[in-house]
C-alpha cells in the first residue's frame, strides 16, 4: 500500500475506534454475529454493513476501500475482522466478560465503588438527589431517556443535555454542584457523561436505605440462623398442619410412583410426589423438599416414602390408640391454623391503629360498599381472600382512601402473607369497613356454615312442627307420594331409569333415596326413606342391599291407569279422586317433649310456660336480627331475592337450611348461631325454609299503584280529542288528492321523511320543517295550497307547529285503513288514481276550437287508414306514452296531419296533452292517440 492509503487507512481506524469507545460491547461481537463458521473473514459488503450499522460511521468509499486493502485476508478476497478488531479494540475489549454483562451480584452498588471514600460534596448531592427521586418517584434513567438525547441508547449524552435533562431538585442543587456531577459521572475517552452510571448509584442508595426497613425476618419457615434439625421440624410440622387443614390423603400422591409396593421411590419422583401433595398449600421451596430428601433417604439411595406418609396420616392423632385407650389424643382449636397477623414493632402498631381509624372513619362517613371492589381482583386464586401489591394499591385510589407511600409500605407489612407475597384483604376490610365480617376472636376465621347445635325448642310462625318419624306408616307414605305425584303429573321412571343402566329393575338404597328427593316433594326423613326401602328391597340378593324400584313405580303409577289393561281389557280404572288427600296439616298432632309423661295439671301448666318462654326468646332474637339486616338491605341497595332464587331449582320457594346460611354469607348479611336458628325456626315449615316473606321482611316490595281506571280514561279522552277532527276545507281536500295520487304512483312513504326531525317522537315540529319534508318528498305544492295544509294540521295547544302524525296518517289511507286489527273483517279498496287529463278543461272558447281540431283530424284518420301509435312508439324507447313537443310536430309532419291544422291549433293540442314528467313537460300520445280512435270509430260508424 501507498502512503497516501496508509494515512486514509489510519483516518478511517480513529473514527470506528472513537465509535466504539462509546459502545458498551466488544468490537469483535458486531461481526462474529455474519461469521457462523468462525472463520475470522467476512465479505467486504458484511464488512461495511457492520461499520454502518453498529458504529454509526459514515466512511467514505476511499477510507472504506483503504481498509479493506489494508486488513483484507492472504489469497482471498476477504476481510480479516479478527486483525481490525484488535486495532481498533474498544474499552470493553480489554475487560473480561463479566463486566460487559453484570448481574445484581457484579452491579455497580454503593459499596463496591466505595462512594463513601468520594468528596463529601458528591455524597452529599446523591443524597438529596435519592430523597427527591423516592418522594416524587422518578426513575433517573428513564427520565433521560424521554428527553431524546441517547436515540440509540448508548447511556452517553453530553454535558449541555446533562444539564437540560437533570431531572433533580433544582431548588435545592446548584449549578456548581451539577458541575461536580457532570465531572464525577464524565467519561474521560469520549468526553461524554455516563448517566445510566448516575441511576445505578442513586438506585443503590434506595436499596441500602429501603434494606433494614424492608427486610421482616418471618416467624416460620426461616432456614437462615436455624440448625439443620430445627429447620427440618419446622418444615415438617408446616407440612402436617396443611395435611391436617385441607384433609390430604398423602399416600395417593406416592403410589403411582411404587409399582412393586415396597415403599420407596426414587429422589425425584419423592419430590413430584411432594409437590403435587401439598407443595402450595405448605409453600414449600427446593431447600425444603431437599432436606426432607436426605432425612427420609435410604442406605439404596431410595426415599422411604411409607415412613413419611405414616408421620403425616397421624397428624394430631396417636398411632395404635386402640391399644392406647387412655392417651388424650390433642386436636387444635379453632382458628388455631388460620393465618395470622404480621407482628410489629409498638411503634409501628400505634402507627397502623391510628391509620386504620382514619381510614374507619372515612369508610363510615361516606357509607362505602368494600367487599365487593376488592372481591373482584380474587377471581385467579379461587377466592384465597388474598390480592397482590398493586392490586391493593389500585383499590385503595379508586374507593378514594388517601394513603401515602409510607403508610401504605406499613400497610403491606401488617397484612403481607409471607410465604406467597399476597395482601389480606379480608382483615384489612374488616378493620375499616364496619359493615363487613370476616373474622371473630381475633385471627380466627368465621365458619360461614357451623353445625347446627341440637335444640328443644320447635316454634313456628307457618305452619305446623315437623312430625316424628315414627308417627309415619308405609301406607300414610304411599299415599303421600301417590297424592303429590298425581297433583304434578310426575313421571316416577324419569327420575329411577338413569340410576338403572342396565334395566335390571334394581338399585342401591342410597340410589333409591337420592331419586325420592328428586321427585320434587319434600324430603322424606331418614326413617321415612328405611321404611321404603325395607318394603320393596330385594330378597333374592344377599351381597349388598337393594330396591326394586320398578316395583315401586309400577305401585305409584296406578294413579294414572293400569299396567295389565292389555290383558285385562275389562278391568275396571280407580278414579283419580280416590288418591286425593286432605292437606296435611288437618292430620299433624302437637308433638310433645320426649321422655315427659302429663301426670297432672301442674306439670302440663310448667311445661307450656317453659316452652312459652324458649318460643319468646327465639321470637325476640329474629326479630332483632330482622331489623338489622333490613337495614343493611337498605343500606347497601342489595337484591336478596335472586340470590335465594338460585337455589331453588324447581320454584317451590322453599331451600334448605343449609343454603338459606349460604345466601346470607352471599349477601354479608351478618348473623350469629342462635340468630340463624331463631330465623330457621320462623320461616322453616315440612318443606324446607320459606325465603320468600324473609325477603318480603328485609326487602319491602313497593306498594303497588292500581292506575288502569286512570290509563283508561286518558286513553278515552285522547280517542275523543282524535274523533273530534275539525272540517276540512274543499281547498285542503283538493291538496290531499293531489299529494294521495303522487304517493300512489311514487310509492312514497311521507312518515320516513318526517320521522328523521322529530328525534323525542313527540309527533310535531315546526311549520318550515313540514314545507321542507313535503319538498323532499317531491310533493311541490303551491305557497297557497301549503299554507292551507300547515293552517289545517296546525297544533291547537302551539299554532306554531304543526302534527305531522296526523298527516302521515292522511296518506297511509291510500294503502290501507287505520286500526285494521281492530275490525279484521272490514275489506281494504285501494285508492284509484285521479285521471288529470280527463279533468283538464281549457278555458272559454278554447274547449270547442280543440273539438273541432280533434274531428278534423279524426277525419284523416279514418279517410287515409292510418295507425298512430307505431310512430311514436319509435321515438319512446322507454314505453312511458310519452314524447317531446319536438317530436310530436315531427310525426304530425310524417303522417301528413299538420297541413290540415291550422296554426293555433296546435297550442290548443299541447295545453290539452301536456304533462310534467321528470320536470320536463312532454307531450302524452297515448290519450292524445286514444281520443283521435274514439272520434274516429263515432265518424266511421256513422258512415
Amino acid at each position: 500500500m501507498s502512503t497516501a492509503a496508509v494515512e486514509v487507512a489510519c483516518r478511517a481506524e480513529d473514527k470506528v475506534r472513537l465509535a466504539a469507545a462509546i459502545k458498551p460491547s466488544r468490537v469483535i461481537d458486531y461481526f462474529r454475529d455474519f461469521d457462523r463458521l468462525r472463520s475470522g473473514r467476512v465479505s467486504s459488503g458484511q464488512f461495511q454493513r457492520c461499520l454502518s450499522q453498529h458504529f454509526a460511521v459514515n466512511l467514505t468509499s476511499e477510507e472504506f476501500q483503504a481498509l479493506c486493502d489494508k486488513y483484507r485476508a492472504a489469497k482471498s478476497q476477504n476481510v480479516d475482522y479478527e486483525r481490525f478488531a484488535h486495532c481498533v479494540k474498544g474499552p470493553q475489549d480489554t475487560a473480561p466478560i463479566e463486566a460487559m454483562y453484570p448481574s445484581k451480584t457484579t452491579r455497580h452498588s454503593v459499596k463496591e465503588r466505595d462512594l463513601y471514600s468520594e468528596s463529601v460534596e458528591v455524597w452529599e448531592i446523591l443524597n438529596r438527589c435519592q430523597n427527591f427521586f423516592e418522594q416524587h418517584a422518578v426513575n433517573v434513567k428513564v427520565a433521560f431517556q424521554e428527553t431524546g438525547f441517547d436515540r440509540h441508547n448508548r447511556g452517553y449524552i453530553t454535558d449541555a443535555q446533562f444539564r437540560r435533562a437533570f431531572p433533580g431538585p433544582r431548588n435545592m442543587i446548584s449549578e456548581e454542584e451539577i458541575e461536580l456531577l457532570i465531572a464525577r459521572y464524565r467519561n474521560p475517552a469520549t468526553k461524554l457523561v455516563n448517566y445510566v452510571e448516575f441511576h445505578n448509584d442513586v438506585q443503590a442508595m434506595q436499596e441500602a436505605r429501603r434494606q433494614p426497613e424492608e427486610i421482616i425476618e418471618p416467624q416460620e419457615a426461616q432456614p437462615l440462623g436455624l440448625s439443620k434439625e430445627a429447620h427440618l421440624s419446622d418444615v415438617l410440622a408446616r407440612i402436617r398442619d396443611a395435611v391436617y387443614h385441607n384433609r390430604i390423603r398423602s399416600t395417593e400422591f406416592f403410589v403411582d410412583y411404587d409399582r412393586h409396593n415396597h415403599g420407596i421411590v426414587t429422589d425425584n419422583q419423592f419430590i413430584c410426589g411432594l409437590m403435587l401433595c401439598c407443595g402450595k398449600q405448605a409453600h414449600l421451596n427446593r431447600q425444603d423438599t431437599q432436606l426432607l430428601v436426605e432425612h427420609f433417604r435410604q442406605d439404596a439411595g431410595r426415599v422411604n416414602y411409607r415412613q413419611f406418609c405414616h408421620l403425616l396420616e397421624h397428624t394430631y392423632m396417636i398411632p395404635d390408640l386402640d391399644k392406647k385407650p387412655t392417651q388424650v389424643v390433642y386436636r387444635p382449636t379453632d382458628g388455631e391454623l388460620a393465618k395470622t397477623f404480621n407482628t410489629l414493632t409498638i411503634n409501628e402498631e400505634q402507627d397502623v391503629e391510628e391509620l386504620l381509624s382514619r381510614l374507619r372513619s372515612s369508610v363510615d362517613s361516606r357509607q362505602l360498599m368494600t367487599y365487593p371492589l376488592f372481591k373482584d381482583f380474587d377471581w385467579s386464586g379461587a377466592y384465597t381472600r388474598g390480592i397482590t401489591a398493586p392490586q391493593f394499591r389500585r383499590m385503595l385510589d379508586y374507593v378514594s382512601l388517601q394513603v401515602s407511600e409510607p403508610e401504605f409500605k406499613l400497610l403491606c407489612r401488617k397484612y403481607r402473607n409471607e410465604r406467597k407475597g399476597d395482601i389480606n384483604y379480608t382483615a384489612f376490610l374488616q378493620a375499616v369497613d364496619s359493615g363487613y365480617v370476616a373474622h371473630v376472636g381475633g385471627d380466627r376465621t368465621v365458619d360461614l356454615f357451623p353445625p347446627k347445635p341440637p335444640s328443644t325448642a320447635h316454634w313456628s310462625t307457618r305452619g305446623t312442627p315437623y312430625r316424628s318419624p315414627a308417627a309415619r306408616s308405609f301406607e300414610e307414605i304411599m299415599a303421600r307420594l301417590k297424592d303429590h305425584v298425581l297433583r304434578n303429573q310426575v313421571r316416577v321412571t324419569e327420575h329411577f331409569e338413569d340410576f338403572d343402566p342396565k334395566r335390571s329393575g334394581t338399585m342401591t338404597c342410597e340410589q333409591f333415596k337420592r331419586c325420592l328427593d328428586s321427585i320434587g316433594m319434600r324430603p322424606l326423613l331418614v326413617a321415612e326413606a328405611d321404611v321404603l326401602c325395607a318394603a320393596y328391597a330385594d330378597k333374592s340378593r344377599t351381597d349388598r342391599k337393594c330396591v326394586l324400584w320398578k316395583r315401586f313405580q309400577h305401585d305409584i303409577d296406578e294413579v294414572f291407569t293400569r299396567s295389565d289393561l292389555l290383558q285385562n281389557p275389562t278391568a275396571s280404572v280407580a278414579p283419580e279422586n280416590q288418591f286425593i288427600m286432605p292437606p296435611e296439616e288437618s292430620l299433624t298432632v302437637t308433638r310433645k317433649p320426649a321422655g315427659r309423661r302429663t301426670q297432672s295439671a301442674t306439670f302440663a301448666a310448667r311445661d307450656n310456660h317453659v316452652e312459652k318462654r324458649a318460643e319468646d326468646k327465639w321470637i325476640s332474637i329474629a326479630e332483632e336480627a330482622l331489623v338489622r339486616m333490613r337495614e343493611q338491605v337498605s343500606h347497601r341497595n342489595l337484591l336478596p331475592r335472586p340470590v335465594f332464587q338460585d337455589f331453588d331449582v324447581h320454584h317451590l320457594g322453599h331451600i334448605t337450611a343449609r343454603q338459606f346460611r349460604q345466601g346470607l354469607s352471599a349477601l354479608n348479611l351478618e348473623f350469629s348461631e342462635d340468630e340463624a336458628h331463631a330465623l330457621e325456626l320462623k320461616y322453616g315449615d315440612k318443606l324446607g325454609i320459606h325465603f320468600t316473606p324473609f325477603v318480603e321482611e328485609i326487602d319491602p316490595p313497593a306498594k303497588y299503584v292500581d292506575k288502569y281506571r286512570e290509563r283508561l280514561d286518558t286513553i278515552k279522552s285522547l280517542q275523543e280529542l282524535k274523533a273530534s277532527r275539525k272540517p276540512m276545507k274543499p281547498a285542503v281536500a283538493a291538496v290531499l288528492d293531489k299529494m294521495r295520487t303522487k304517493v300512489i304512483k311514487d310509492r312514497v312513504r311521507t312518515s320516513e321523511f318526517m320521522r328523521d326531525f322529530d328525534r323525542f317522537r313527540t309527533g310535531r315540529f315546526t311549520r318550515n320543517i313540514l314545507a321542507q319534508t313535503l319538498d323532499l318528498c317531491g310533493f311541490n305544492l303551491k305557497p297557497e295550497e301549503m299554507a292551507a295544509l300547515q293552517d289545517y294540521y296546525a297544533d291547537e295547544t302551539d299554532p306554531s307547529k304543526v302534527v305531522y302524525t296526523q298527516l302521515c296518517e292522511d296518506m297511509e289511507v291510500v294503502f290501507t285503513e287505520p286500526n285494521l286489527e281492530k275490525t279484521p273483517l272490514k275489506r281494504v279498496e285501494q285508492m284509484e288514481l285521479r285521471d288529470e287529463l280527463a279533468e283538464r278543461r281549457l278555458e272559454g272558447d278554447d274547449n270547442e276550437v280543440l273539438d273541432d281540431a280533434l274531428k278534423v283530424l279524426a277525419q284523416q284518420v279514418v279517410v287515409r287508414h292510418l295507425d298512430l301509435f307505431p310512430p311514436f312508439e319509435d321515438f319512446d324507447r322507454l314505453k312511458i306514452g310519452y314524447v317531446t313537443q319536438a317530436q310530436f310536430f315531427r310525426v304530425m309532419n310524417q303522417l301528413g296531419l299538420a297541413g290540415c291544422t291550422a296554426p293555433t291549433w296546435w297550442d290548443l293540442l299541447l295545453r290539452r296533452f301536456r304533462m310534467d314528467v321528470g320536470g320536463r313537460r312532454d307531450f302524452n300520445y297515448l290519450a292524445f292517440a286514444h281520443t283521435l280512435n274514439q272520434l274516429a270509430d263515432v265518424i266511421h260508424g256513422v258512415h
